[in-house]
């Protein structure tokens, strides 16, 4: 499958019909862009429109309107202070579906939370025999934070409300051993800081995305630049490159920053796009004594938090 495509030519890229879509309700119109070319362009049997009741209202109002618009679609509420809740909710509906014949499972990972992502990966990953097919969708940002227009100010969330292991990823640690953080950072160095000084850990590895594997240039410079400043912050952290684009090189790129800690405990703290979330789930799937965090943020530049493209990322994701 070549990558990126227009998303007129979303059609050509998945099967000619789609049993289940499963989507995120968002404050960001990005959230519509796939749902809404999915139903236009193929026959699509259900939509699971999953949306945070809790957090603001501009996504209860989108979780309304996609569930009104698009065919057979079903709203299913979640709350981001119970993730446990949560994986329960979305473990019965998947349970639910898949007690019925399904071929192709189309995800559109554009507009989840790093958690939600991450926890139904690994449920569709342990659901595997109850579907034939799966689908990763991911539309592309033309622009980040396009409510602030130096580059210097831009911003997505800020503050930690609370730090927590992803269900579904608890990893092995030993308190024998000492503890790697590794990062997959993205845009929010004030974010990361605040991360690494409450977590004290002996090692820290700080990724960026690779030149060569990023999404856009201008994303990738304001990334690298930040990136700097973290490590003329924490001099002893290892850096690395991953990719943005392809989550199974992803998950070799982190792979082979693990192997340098052999004797550590790693933790994986996803933070840049859903795309190299999903390679840091594949990561841990793949070695359960890795564990996976969520650093929950207190606000969402909600105002103008990203602009759609009409590019999009779509894999054919198959597990081993």
């Amino acid at each position: 499958m070549r990558n990126p495509i227009n998303i007129k030519n979303l059609f050509k890229a998945v099967p000619p019909k789609v049993d289940l879509v499963i989507t995120s309700a968002s404050f960001e119109n990005r959230c519509r862009i796939i749902a809404d070319a999915l139903s236009q362009q193929v026959p699509c049997k259900q939509f699971l429109v999953f949306y945070n009741s809790n957090e603001y209202k501009e996504i209860n109002d989108m979780a309304l309107d996609l569930v009104s618009t698009l065919p057979n679609a079903r709203e299913i509420e979640l709350n981001t202070t119970a993730p446990v809740n949560n994986a329960i909710a979305i473990n019965k509906v998947l349970n639910e579906v898949f007690q019925e014949s399904v071929q192709s499972v189309f995800l559109d990972t554009t507009t989840f939370t790093h958690e939600t992502l991450l926890i139904i990966i690994k449920m569709l990953y342990e659901k595997r025999r109850g579907y034939d097919e799966l689908y990763i969708g991911y539309n592309c940002a033309k622009n980040y934070s396009v409510n602030v227009s130096e580059h210097e100010m831009k911003w997505l969330t800020s503050g930690i409300s609370t730090i927590r292991s992803v269900v579904g990823y608890p990893g092995v640690n030993s308190p024998a051993r000492p503890n790697h953080l590794l990062v997959l950072f993205g845009f929010e160095s004030d974010r990361t800081q605040k991360l690494i000084d409450f977590l004290e850990f002996e090692a820290i590895s700080l990724g960026f995305g690779h030149k060569e594997h990023s999404i856009s240039s201008s994303h990738q410079a304001i990334n690298v630049k930040r990136h700097k400043s973290l490590i003329i912050k924490y001099s002893n952290a290892d850096q690395f490159t991953f990719s943005l684009t392809d989550p199974y090189c992803t998950q070799k790129d982190i792979a082979a920053q693990i192997v340098k800690y052999p004797n550590h405990n790693t933790v994986i703290a996803a933070m840049n796009n859903k795309i190299s979330t999903i390679g840091a789930s594949l990561v841990a799937i793949e070695n359960s004594r890795i564990q996976l965090i969520y650093v929950k943020p207190v606000e969402y530049n909600i105002k103008g938090y990203s602009e759609p493209s009409d590019t999009i990322y779509i894999y054919n994701l198959v597990f081993d």
